[in-house]
């Protein structure tokens, strides 16, 4: 049975990265895997040595020309507070503009601190020439 292209790359992007043990313990002896460019790696890395080779300029080619899922509520941090932020540029222009909040950002008050400053108790440093 032959596979097209696409079907690798569905295959691939479903594939429960987060279920494998194998993949997982090998994704810690990488260490720090904080960057998706370099987890990504790891992911075709490990996935065309256990499951099927896998070109990885192809899927992005493939991933790029998919369509993007919108979210419900319109890409927005949703009311459980679980969905990402996705905004555009443009989005969030429009919102601060007309006055609106930005999903997702924490609302800092403009206020100093009420508390009294605090007293000093280092000794000054001494001076080269004392």
């Amino acid at each position: 049975m032959e596979s097209t292209p696409s079907s690798v790359y569905e295959k691939f992007d479903r594939y429960d990265f987060d279920s494998d043990q194998e993949f997982q313990s090998g994704l810690r002896a990488l260490g720090d895997v904080s960057d998706p460019a370099r987890l990504l790696t790891a992911k075709a890395f490990y996935y065309s040595r256990a499951v099927a080779p896998i070109d990885l300029d192809g899927y992005f080619q493939w991933k790029t020309a998919q369509p993007q899922a919108q979210e419900p509520d319109g890409g927005g941090r949703g009311e459980d507070g679980d969905a990402p932020v996705s905004l555009s540029f443009v989005e969030v222009v429009q919102k601060i503009a007309a006055g609106e909040t930005i999903p997702g950002i924490r609302q800092i008050p403009d206020v100093l601190s009420e508390e009294p400053a605090s007293k000093s108790t280092a000794t000054a440093p001494r001076k080269p020439w004392e």
